[in-house]
């Protein structure tokens, strides 16, 4: 991350993992994950260089590792407004679950509870998802 000089200045940045990254790293209730969902700091959602950025750093490292070229996306982030974005990194922020802290980089684990509710929400309204196949529902 540190040769891209935009991504560079604004260091560390700070992303939210809810998902696999969450379970493989620290519940260690799974061993692997096909991806790694993350939630950009609410602070560059404004920002579409950083993001793009970010994007194109996440695949071309990606690329480099043989992954897919979104093995690191923000699609969960489709879904939230601005305020729950800010929300839920100040809940991350108090919890302080690290799940991986580089000179540029720095991953918090999501809140445990927003991701328990989200879940339990997914597996409510859509039961036949194939995510929800682990949990028997």
């Amino acid at each position: 991350m540190g040769e891209n000089e935009m991504i560079y200045a604004f260091s560390p940045i700070t992303v939210i993992s809810p998902g696999g990254f969450l379970a493989v790293s620290y519940l260690k209730s799974r061993e692997t994950t096909e991806d790694i969902d993350i939630i950009i700091d609410p602070q560059w959602t404004g920002d579409k260089d950083i993001i793009l950025a970010l994007r194109e750093l996440f695949s071309s490292v990606g690329k480099k590792l043989g992954l897919d070229r979104k093995w690191v996306n923000d699609d969960v982030s489709l879904f939230l407004t601005q305020k729950a974005r800010e929300q839920i990194f100040d809940a991350a922020g108090n919890q302080n679950i690290v799940l991986y802290e580089g000179p540029n980089l720095r991953v918090l684990g999501a809140p445990l509870e927003w991701g328990l509710e989200s879940k339990l929400r997914r597996i409510n309204s859509k039961p036949d998802h194939p995510k929800n196949a682990i949990t028997g529902h």
